[in-house]
């Protein structure tokens, strides 16, 4: 017998497994950067979008890749480690600590996720989406990943597991940087 671990079918269930499997209260207390918080919570929706593509087909990557929390993981390492710098250095200087969002979506993004892209096309997907929501924009109060997938108000754990169980029940492909017509795509794909 042979047992597989099958990732959660949807957004709200893919975000949810991965907030849960990476993210605890002392993750959310690791590093004193104002950008820090939002980091880790899009970089738990990109993985979880890049996972959620998976059910589209060729539509949403030429092949299946296996993307598992052990690569969220070490995107959320080098994040933290990235911001602790930019932190501690602006605090010699006395200043904001400003983010290096190139470098962050490029080893978060490009090398923790993308490298596991075979085709170039889908290397470029992987950038491009994850980049989407992984810039300056997060300190925005009116943030959201998409259209009814907003950045939660409060950034403490049980909010985020309250704002995740408010998301849409049915995936907008929107929100996974599909076109309108990849509803159609999926529902051929399931009714095969």
């Amino acid at each position: 017998m042979k047992l597989v671990a099958e990732p959660p079918a949807g957004l709200r269930a893919g975000l949810r497994s991965a907030v849960a499997a990476c993210v605890t209260e002392e993750t959310l207390d690791a590093v004193p950067h104002a950008q820090w918080r939002p980091v880790v919570l899009a970089l738990c929706f990109a993985h979880a979008a890049l996972r959620e593509r998976r059910a589209y087909g060729t539509l949403g990557f030429s092949a299946p890749y296996a993307w598992t929390h052990a690569d969220l993981r070490a995107a959320l390492e080098f994040a933290r480690s990235a911001l602790a710098a930019d932190a501690a250095r602006a605090a010699k200087r006395g200043g904001l600590a400003p983010v290096s969002w190139h470098a962050l979506r490029y080893v978060a993004l490009e090398v923790h996720h993308g490298s596991h892209a075979m085709d170039p096309h889908d290397a470029r997907i992987v950038a491009a989406v994850g980049g989407h929501w992984l810039h300056a924009a997060l300190a925005q109060p009116d943030f959201a990943f998409a259209r009814a997938y907003p950045l939660p108000a409060s950034t403490e754990l049980p909010a985020i597991h309250a704002a995740i169980d408010a998301l849409p029940a049915v995936d907008d492909p929107a929100a996974l940087g599909l076109g309108a017509h990849a509803e159609g795509v999926l529902l051929s794909l399931i009714h095969i």
